[in-house]
């Protein structure tokens, strides 16, 4: 059985506030050619290899939960796309916002 912890695992990996003392150490066993490669990349950016491994299980985590964030949407949008009025009234609305910008050419 899992530790419960006091915090909300999907918003504080994706928002980045994980605590900083906190931490429950896991072992894992990985192929040879990727240890090097993460002591390659840890001796290059001066840093150990625990910071590099703990990085990347990070950022697959966020990548993870951008993936279950666009399906979402993606679903939502397919369940309620918008309707013609909804697209007529806000192509008016940024005609409006935009009309009164001193917009110069660029090109």
């Amino acid at each position: 059985m899992t530790q419960r912890t006091r915090y909300s695992v999907r918003s504080d990996i994706v928002s980045g506030r994980l605590p900083l003392m906190e931490r429950i150490q896991v072992n894992i066993r990985l192929e040879p050619a990727v240890v090097a490669a993460v002591d390659l990349v840890a001796a290059e950016e001066g840093r150990t290899r625990a910071e590099v491994v703990r990085d990347a299980v990070i950022r697959r985590l966020r990548a993870a939960a951008d993936d279950r964030a666009a399906t979402a949407y993606a679903q939502a949008y397919r369940e309620r796309p918008e309707t013609d009025d909804e697209l007529d009234r806000s192509t008016k609305a940024a005609l409006r916002l935009t009309a009164e910008e001193p917009w110069e050419r660029w090109w």
